[in-house]
């Protein structure tokens, strides 16, 4: 609603004033407010109801039902059955089940066992400061390591007279020449020997034996082996081959191969 205005004095009033406020003119007739103005209803248009119709009953057949829930209840109770006898019989108590007890005999057995002997390998043989492997079994080994036990003992002692006389003049180094004798002299002049071992003794034609021996050799800075002269420890492997020209062991040559310490 909105107000309105006198017609006499032209006053605002109120909407719902029916004098004017100021000249007390009665207000005219209000016009319709189109706001509140309801729209008809359209029309509306019912499909009529349709009479109920039940649905027709249908008729269940009990009997087969009845039969079945018969059978089961039979089956339960006669599983139940089976079930209660398993069930004694696994938690039956230890008194009413049948036990055979064996008498303890009167003695206890006795066992008589042989003792074993312990299998002690035999102690290497030595000859001097030369062990003979116990691989080496040939009857000549006590002999050939004497030689060698009195060549690198002489070789100890820094006396090349001496170590020279384990040598076969007809090999390498003759005892007889003064100046081969006196370069080994040299050679040896500051070489200790140790850990001497026959490794090996076989023959190598008639009256010929060939011998592998190690050893460690200790020296000073520039008596090491060729190509290695600062070497001061070395290990050995030597093959050596010996004669019999007087029928006693000599050494007339070697084959050698030596790497440091």
């Amino acid at each position: 609603m909105t107000p309105w205005q006198c017609g006499e004095c032209g006053r605002r009033n109120e909407p719902l004033a029916t004098t004017c406020a100021v000249c007390g003119n009665p207000a005219d007739e209000p016009a319709a407010d189109p706001v509140n103005e309801t729209a008809p209803a359209p029309a509306t248009s019912y499909e009529p109801l349709r009479a109920y119709q039940p649905a027709a009953r249908v008729r269940r057949q009990r009997g087969p039902l009845i039969a079945g829930i018969a059978a089961l209840a039979l089956l339960v109770l006669a599983g139940g059955g089976w079930y209660a006898g398993v069930h004694e019989r696994l938690t039956a108590s230890p008194e009413a089940t049948s036990t055979t007890t064996v008498a303890p005999p009167d003695t206890a057995p006795t066992f008589t066992t042989a003792p074993v002997e312990p299998t002690i390998a035999p102690p290497p043989q030595t000859v001097g400061m030369v062990t003979i492997h116990p691989a080496v079994t040939d009857e000549r080994a006590p002999a050939v390591a004497a030689l060698f036990d009195g060549y690198f003992s002489a070789i100890n002692a820094h006396n090349a007279e001496q170590a020279v006389a384990a040598f076969d003049p007809a090999g390498n180094i003759a005892p007889t020449d003064a100046d081969a004798v006196a370069k080994f002299a040299t050679d040896i002049s500051t070489t200790w020997d140790s850990d001497v071992v026959l490794m090996w003794l076989g023959d190598n034609g008639p009256g010929a034996v060939q011998a592998q021996v190690t050893f460690t050799s200790r020296q000073d800075p520039y008596f090491g082996p060729t190509g290695r002269e600062s070497e001061t420890c070395t290990l050995w492997d030597i093959t050596y081959l010996l004669t019999q020209p007087a029928g006693a062991h000599r050494i007339h040559s070697g084959s050698a191969t030596s790497t440091p310490c």
